[in-house]
């Protein structure tokens, strides 16, 4: 590239295309790519947010007499219950706690004390009304039901459970596209990078044709390399050999007429020395007739040698 120089405009078009066809597909893939996880993220999101409905209903369901009555081993046997029932969630800690915040009963009962206040700094961590709460910091989802009975809120189930392997779905599908889209990528570059040196080799042709005509050489180009008369460059390419014939004859004319020109200016230099030549000479050749004629007169000698 240091021959070339940073200027793109300076890069031939064997370059720029390529960079173009990589350039347009790094563009598509990570538009792609980003739908492809949003989709993704949706549906996990909406599964997730089934399962933990159908967890909370089902708990709600179970517990509702339980917790009206506040039946702590009760709430404990169907929490202890629901873990294998709903394994698939993956839920880390459930708390089901009073309306005023206490403690009922847990999943870790060593953690979440029964008759405790709920620890603040993990309350706050979910929703404050029902619903789905993702939190992809500490790869956590959670949610909150609260059981109504008769119009009258008699307690709240808090639910947490770990969506690491939902994460790590997300980033396995994100390195495959990432290295599905590079390799294709390259690939395309490639592909194009040929395909481009193809194409442009009628446009190497005529640039060499172009710079011999410039040097004074106007040959054709050879018939291997005119290619059909039906494609654009076969059409230019015979129009160049057209042109490049009627430069040939012209130059050959321009020659012929030079040539003439050499001769008539040698004819007219010849009759300009023959002319000087001739004067004195006549002039010579008349004063020896007049003294072979009266050379015995010596006025006329006089006369015809007088300088």
């Amino acid at each position: 590239m240091s021959g070339l120089g940073l200027d793109p405009r300076r890069w031939p078009l064997r370059l720029k295309a390529p960079l173009i066809v990589a350039g347009l597909m790094v563009a598509v893939s990570i538009a792609v790519t980003q739908q492809v996880l949003d989709r993704l993220a949706e549906t996990q999101q909406r599964q997730l947010a089934e399962l933990t409905g159908a967890y909370l209903d089902g708990l709600s369901t179970a517990l509702m007499p339980h917790v009206v009555h506040e039946d702590v081993w009760e709430v404990f046997d169907v929490l202890d219950r629901s873990r294998s029932r709903y394994a698939g969630l993956a839920a880390t800690d459930t708390v089901v706690a009073t309306p005023d915040g206490r403690v009922l009963a847990a999943t870790d009962p060593h953690r979440f004390t029964v008759d405790s206040p709920m620890p603040q700094a993990w309350r706050d961590r979910f929703p404050a009304t029902d619903g789905l709460l993702l939190d992809h910091d500490r790869q956590a989802a959670r949610a909150v039901r609260t059981l109504d009975d008769q119009g009258r809120t008699v307690g709240r189930i808090y639910a947490e459970a770990d969506i690491s392997a939902l994460l790590a779905e997300r980033r396995e599908v994100l390195v495959a596209l990432v290295a599905t889209n590079g390799a294709l990528t390259l690939l395309l570059c490639f592909v194009g990078y040929l395909l481009v040196q193809r194409m442009l080799r009628p446009v190497d042709v005529l640039a060499r044709q172009f710079e011999q005509l410039r040097h004074g050489e106007a040959a054709a180009i050879p018939a291997s390399e005119l290619g059909s008369a039906d494609t654009e460059f076969g059409q230019v390419f015979r129009r160049f050999n057209a042109m490049a014939a009627a430069v040939k004859e012209r130059n050959a004319l321009a020659d012929r007429l030079a040539a003439e020109e050499r001769l008539a200016s040698l004819g007219r230099l010849a009759t300009g020395m023959a002319h000087e030549i001739n004067n004195p000479l006549g002039g010579l050749l008349n004063s020896l007739d007049t003294l072979r004629t009266h050379g015995h007169r010596a006025e006329v000698r006089h006369t015809s040698v007088a300088v």
